[in-house]
């Protein structure tokens, strides 16, 4: 799911979430009447109607994470549902999405890993390369890399953990 698709989804989100607090607004009775039962009737619907908001919701921040397969990328639309997160369903959601980002970034670590062990002894050098001083670069290339993924998520991490306020 890209841009364009996570932004009409979210639109058509608040849409439906205005139309529910339309049809509160509109009761046609005083909702503060003891004697009147339709209060908990229409709120049940609303409070329903916001749980599927919230089932959609989740559904279309994991439909976002589908296709998304470097650090960069999910760090950047982690932090945008991040922000976008209020409600206890949505909260853990992202935070499933950023246990899957440190899950993705061991990944990568763990790749990079499997290419230095395989190549170590005879490292990918192009023909005009020395073999040491090629060699030495290109393991340094290995480990900026790895740097650089982290510094990602390092520099994200105060926007991708929930802290509870007391």
């Amino acid at each position: 799911m890209r841009g364009q698709e996570v932004t009409k989804s979210l639109v058509a989100i608040q849409n439906q979430f205005d139309n529910q607090i339309s049809r509160l607004r509109s009761l046609k009775y005083q909702i503060l009447d003891v004697k009147l039962s339709h209060w908990h009737e229409d709120f049940n619907i609303f409070k329903n109607s916001v749980k599927d908001l919230e089932v959609m919701y989740t559904n279309m921040i994991s439909a976002s994470f589908e296709g998304v397969n470097c650090v960069a990328e999910a760090v950047g639309v982690l932090q945008i549902f991040q922000s976008l997160a209020k409600r206890d369903a949505i909260k853990r959601c992202v935070e499933k999405k950023n246990s899957d980002l440190y899950l993705l970034f061991i990944h990568d670590v763990e790749e990079v890993r499997r290419e230095f062990d395989e190549n170590r002894r005879a490292p990918p050098l192009r023909n005009n390369e020395p073999h040491w001083a090629g060699s030495a670069l290109w393991a340094a290339s290995l480990a900026q890399n790895v740097q650089h993924l982290w510094s990602l998520l390092r520099a994200a991490s105060c926007c991708l953990c929930f802290c509870s306020s007391a």
